[in-house]
């Protein structure tokens, strides 16, 4: 969850740029998961008999999101942009939360919805949907997209306690890449993962860096994008924000 009161949260990578840009000070010290090929990708879907079939057709559509400025915003404007569509002027987003989209799209509210996990899997194993394009049709790389971030204070006055709990986190991204199926039955089991575990091992899941570093190209293009459509009008001194050095080495 997203606490900028605490010394330590973990936030989608888009509110960490946004928030920097509006002078808010801390540091990114490790990056959680990843959005891209290497692992799962945002699906944005379609109701399975649409006669929508390619971006192109979306021209005059509804488009769900799950809030302005939200990542699921980004990615469809980059991917409409590309199949040359005005996002401004060519489709009508409509925020709705991802739990409500599946519905919205059956029901007609929305031609398109947008779905990260759990929620794609959900829909998957329901049926009656199909997807019409992913986030990589709009950012074509491998992104960073829930980082871990600490405040300035912290990160100064206690580094060996951030040191030593960043390789605890290390250690156990480790477990739970190289061992799914113990780890992700260990947290349905302890209720800290509200998901079926059926569901929770079969779904494609996020790249989890094994070292946890933070990409800072991924940083960088992002930056370019937001700036593109406006989501940010400030600079942002990732130099000043990225900090991997308390990761193991």
């Amino acid at each position: 969850t997203r606490d900028w009161s605490s010394d330590v949260c973990s936030s989608d990578l888009h509110s960490v740029l946004m928030a920097a840009s509006e002078g808010a000070r801390f540091k990114v010290v490790a990056t959680l998961s990843r959005e891209g090929a290497r692992g799962f990708a945002t699906k944005y879907m379609v109701k399975a008999d649409s006669p929508i079939r390619t971006i192109a057709d979306l021209k005059g559509k509804n488009v769900g999101i799950n809030g302005a400025r939200s990542s699921a915003e980004l990615w469809a404007r980059l991917a409409l942009e590309k199949n040359g569509l005005d996002t401004r002027k060519d489709v009508t987003w409509i925020a709705l939360p991802f739990p409500s989209q599946g519905e919205a799209v059956r029901a007609g509210k929305l031609e398109v919805g947008a779905f990260p996990q759990p929620f794609a899997a959900f829909e998957e194993k329901r049926g009656g949907l199909r997807t019409l394009f992913t986030s990589q049709d709009g950012v074509s790389r491998d992104e960073d997209l829930m980082v871990l971030l600490v405040t300035e204070k912290f990160a100064k006055e206690q580094p060996a306690v951030l040191r030593a709990f960043l390789a605890d986190l290390v250690g156990a991204t480790r477990h739970y890449v190289n061992q799914p199926r113990e780890a992700k039955q260990a947290l349905v089991a302890s209720k800290m993962v509200g998901i079926p575990l059926e569901t929770f091992l079969e779904m494609k899941d996020y790249e989890r860096p094994l070292d946890a570093r933070v990409d800072m190209e991924s940083f960088s293009t992002m930056v370019a994008d937001l700036n593109r459509f406006g989501f940010v009008t400030k600079p942002v001194n990732l130099s000043a924000i990225i900090d991997n050095a308390f990761l193991p080495r």
